[in-house]
């Protein structure tokens, strides 16, 4: 099982021990690509090959000015041995004609004993695991996704779709939130967003969520443009379409009819 932790750079890998006829030592090799999501990764010197592995936590950082990363492996081992896997080939950057071979960092493998009938939660982070525990976190990620089908109808094809719209709801800053145009080549779009937050908030009745990405965007519209899109690395926003103002509105009146949250309109919008 493997699962993305909801507001954290966190991901949950359980393993279980479903039939085992004695017991056994699994080895777990991590292979680390820390790039930007429009490049790949070469074979270099300067990153840092150095890690250290104490209570259990794997932790690391590749190169000056990027996340660290903690790998937490409980009742493992961790041997050390740097080195360079080469030329792994990705093939949908293949097929849209962009660099599609990459190399790939480990800095030594964690081995772990197991028998039938046992099970292993591992964390991987850019935040200190110490004080997590997998299976709590699975358990209340599986909590997270079962509240939001409360309610809605219970058929598979909604349901799913229900669960695959908040995925592409997230943060922007610490009180407001955005919509991701796409994953993994896109930042958000003003255009994919107010087209796509009708569907993606008003329908699965994520109204706050809307509110906050409604305002998101409101505060970065310049001489009555809504941006573009906002840049990868915290540039300024591009300002280069007409009609991504007039999809804002839509939003805006169909976020209206569904709340009646005029107090909303009058404080955020009608000023800009």
């Amino acid at each position: 099982t493997v699962a993305m932790v909801h507001g954290e750079n966190t991901v949950v890998i359980m393993y279980e021990v479903l039939k085992a006829d004695q017991s056994f030592t699994l080895e777990l090799l991590p292979l680390l690509s820390v790039r930007g999501y429009h490049s790949m990764m070469h074979a270099n010197d300067a990153i840092n090959g150095h890690a250290s592995f104490e209570n259990n936590i794997f932790k690391t950082k590749a190169y000056e000015g990027t996340p660290d990363i903690f790998i937490k492996v409980p009742g493992g081992n961790y041997n050390a041995d740097p080195q360079w896997f080469y030329n792994f080939n990705y093939s949908v950057e293949q097929y849209r004609g962009l660099d599609f071979i990459e190399d790939l960092f480990t800095h030594g493998k964690f081995s772990v004993q197991l028998k039938e009938g046992e099970s292993i939660g591992i964390i991987i982070s850019t935040d200190d695991p110490a004080n997590k525990d997998a299976y709590e976190l699975l358990h209340a990620e599986e909590e997270r996704r079962r509240e939001l089908l409360k309610g809605q109808p219970d058929d598979e094809t909604t349901q799913q779709l229900i669960l695959a719209a908040d995925q592409f709801i997230v943060k922007r800053g610490e009180d407001l939130k955005t919509l991701i145009a796409g994953y993994h080549w896109f930042t958000d779009w003003g255009r994919d967003t107010m087209i796509s937050l009708p569907g993606l908030n008003l329908t699965t009745g994520r109204f706050e969520d809307a509110k906050k990405i409604l305002s998101a965007f409101a505060k970065s519209v310049s001489l009555g443009m809504l941006p573009n899109r906002f840049q990868d690395n915290g540039e300024e926003p591009e300002y280069n379409n007409v009609d991504g103002t007039l999809w804002y509105f839509i939003a805006v009146y169909k976020y209206l009819q569904r709340t009646n949250d005029i107090d909303l309109y009058w404080m955020k919008f009608y000023r800009y």
